[in-house]
Order: C-alpha cells, then structure tokens, then sequence
C-alpha cells in the first residue's frame, strides 16, 4: 500500500469536488442575482467588479466557515 499515493489522489478528489461545488454555486447565484444587481447598478465595468468581489467574499466567508468548523 503506497500512502503517499492514496493521500494524493484524495487531496485531488477533494480538490475537483470543491471546484466543481464552487462553479455549481457561481452559476447557480449569476442566475439569481445578477439580472436585479445590473437593474440596480447598470451593466457597467465597475457593477460587474463589485459583484465579483461580492461573489469572492461569500467564498471566503464559506471557506472560513468549513475551516472553523473542522478546528472545533
């Protein structure tokens, strides 16, 4: 048994899991939120910045959740 090897190839599921679950929430929150945040701010290059940073914010708010909760 290579440990090393199994370690590795769980580190890449683990990995291609959270890509996946991250691109399936990031299609998922354009679709139910950008129509009203353009009605809101128009489709500019700056509303299009801010909803980005939005969007990365939640993700690192979600991150930090799962990395506090495995420290308790």
């Amino acid at each position: 048994m290579n440990i090393d090897k199994e370690i590795d190839s769980l580190v890449e599921a683990i990995d291609e899991a959270s890509d996946a679950a991250f691109e399936e929430w990031s299609q998922n929150f354009t679709e139910r939120q950008y129509n009203d945040w353009v009605g809101l701010f128009g489709a500019t290059t700056s509303a299009s910045f801010m909803f980005s940073a939005i969007e990365g914010a939640i993700l690192e708010a979600a991150l930090k959740k799962i990395r506090d909760r495995q420290t308790q």
